[in-house]
């Protein structure tokens, strides 16, 4: 049997005020993702064994008001956007109001998709994005 693999990923996340009143996205989410493009989600495929993933929160400069995680900081989702219980594989640790960590303990023997959003508040308000966990299964030996 093979000894487990540890991993682990970093996902900054930086939000941009400014984008809100031109109906843009203004989260913008920097990591290890495939982007295929509009409407699939930006997909973050995880290998076997556990993976950290780290969600960093980017402060703005010299801002008072600053953005930061809801709480919880993630949605897990459906296949159709409704909101879903978190799946057993993930335990979802927030560590502060800029910083929460998600340890992926994959053990999937087919590909599973998990849909989620990062939710950032600023001003009274919750912002979604849009990324994708895909849990890879076993590599062919």
């Amino acid at each position: 049997m093979a000894d487990p693999i540890l991993n682990t990923v970093t996902i900054t996340v930086d939000f941009d005020p400014g984008k809100i009143a031109a109906s843009a996205d203004p989260i913008t989410l920097t990591g290890p993702f495939l982007n295929l493009g509009p409407p699939t989600p930006r997909l973050l495929t995880i290998p076997q064994g556990i993976t950290m993933i780290v969600f960093k929160l980017t402060p703005l400069a010299d801002a008072a008001l600053q953005p930061q995680f809801a709480t919880p900081p993630i949605a897990w989702l459906d296949a159709i956007g409704t909101t879903v219980t978190q799946a057993d594989c993930f335990v979802l640790h927030p560590y502060n109001p800029n910083h929460f960590t998600v340890i992926d303990f994959n053990s999937a023997q087919t590909t599973q998709q998990h849909l989620f959003n990062v939710l950032v508040t600023y001003d009274g308000q919750t912002y979604p994005s849009d990324p994708s966990i895909v849990n890879e299964p076993p590599m062919p030996t």
